[in-house]
């Protein structure tokens, strides 16, 4: 088995304010055309496999690249299927710039969140007894 080490980079407190307590990081999303931009906290998800889910207010105002219908994306839940809208933008998080998607319910209203397919480009600790979560960056020292 190898081990690896890694560094912290910088690490934010839960989201004490929501209950149960939840792991989130700041974001800010940018429009690729019109450069708009709506800064919010999202909440680490990782039972959401999708990329960034955000209310429909804010999808509104940054779905200026929102992809053809029949690509927008379902996903299995507790209540059964949800069909997200989708939309190309650029997005701050974790110390990264970077092109993914926002998405958002067909019906229903939402919260923001950073689901799986984000985090997966991502090393992140969630520290749950110190209700902290931490970016890292792995060092070249393996044993």
């Amino acid at each position: 088995m190898a081990v690896g080490f890694y560094r912290t980079l910088e690490c934010a407190d839960y989201d004490v304010g929501s209950q149960p307590e939840r792991p989130a990081v700041d974001v800010t999303i940018f429009g690729p055309i019109t450069g708009k931009e709506r800064s919010f906290e999202a909440a680490i998800d990782t039972g959401f496999s999708g990329f960034i889910l955000v209310p429909h207010e804010t999808y509104d105002a940054l779905s200026e690249l929102e992809v053809p219908a029949s690509e927008f994306l379902s996903y299995s839940t507790v209540t059964g299927p949800v069909t997200l809208r989708r939309a190309r933008v650029v997005a701050l998080t974790l110390g990264k710039k970077f092109e993914t998607f926002i998405e958002c319910p067909l019906a229903g209203t939402m919260k923001f969140l950073l689901g799986r397919r984000i985090l997966r480009e991502f090393n992140v600790a969630l520290l749950g007894l110190e209700r902290r979560s931490c970016t890292l960056e792995a060092s070249n020292h393996r044993t």
